[in-house]
C-alpha cells in the first residue's frame, strides 16, 4: 500500500513542469525542477563561463597597505622604527588622520610596553617578519609626503 502511494506521488510530481524564462539565453522553457534556471546544458555552461570570466576581471583591492609617508610617520611622534610603525600603520584605513592613528598607537603601547620592549617581541612574530621581508624587498612603496598645504593626498584636512 505505502509503495503505491510513493509511486503514485513520484508520477504526480514528475509530471508538473514549471514554466520559466532561462537566465542565459531568455527562451521560455519547461523546468523539469522548480530551481532550474537554464533551458538546456550549454546554456548552464555559457553562463559559467561568463561568471568565470567576469571574476577574473575584477580587480582585487589589496587588504593592506602598500605605500607609507615619512611625513605621517615624523607627525605621530612615536618613538617606534619606521619599520614597525608601518607594520603597525598597515592595519588602519588609508586615510587615517594624525589623531586617530595616535590614538591607535596609544593603544598598542597602552603603557605595558616601552617601544623598544615591543619591537623586540614582534621580531618573535612570523607576520612581522614576513612584513620585514617583504618590506626589505621593495614591495611597498615610501613617499616623502602626505601632506602638502594643510591637506593631504586624499583630500582629507589635516587636524593636528
Amino acid at each position: 500500500m505505502l509503495k503505491n502511494q510513493i509511486l503514485i506521488y513520484k508520477q504526480s510530481q514528475s509530471k508538473k513542469r514549471v514554466k520559466k524564462k532561462c537566465k542565459q539565453c531568455g527562451k521560455a522553457f519547461e523546468a523539469k525542477r522548480a530551481d532550474s534556471m537554464y533551458c538546456s546544458n550549454s546554456c548552464k555552461q555559457k553562463a559559467h563561463q561568463q561568471r568565470s570570466v567576469e571574476k577574473e576581471q575584477t580587480p582585487v583591492e589589496p587588504n593592506e597597505m602598500q605605500a607609507f609617508y615619512l611625513d605621517e610617520y615624523q607627525m605621530t611622534e612615536c618613538e617606534m622604527s619606521f619599520i614597525t610603525y608601518c607594520f603597525a600603520r598597515r592595519s588602519l584605513v588609508y586615510n587615517a588622520t594624525i589623531d586617530q592613528i595616535k590614538d591607535y598607537f596609544n593603544l598598542i603601547g597602552n603603557e605595558k610596553w616601552t617601544w623598544a620592549e615591543l619591537n623586540d617581541y614582534l621580531t618573535g612574530i612570523k607576520a612581522f617578519n614576513e612584513f620585514n621581508e617583504r618590506f626589505h624587498n621593495n614591495e611597498f612603496t615610501i613617499y616623502p609626503n602626505r601632506f602638502t598645504d594643510g591637506k593631504d593626498i586624499y583630500g582629507v584636512e589635516m587636524l593636528s
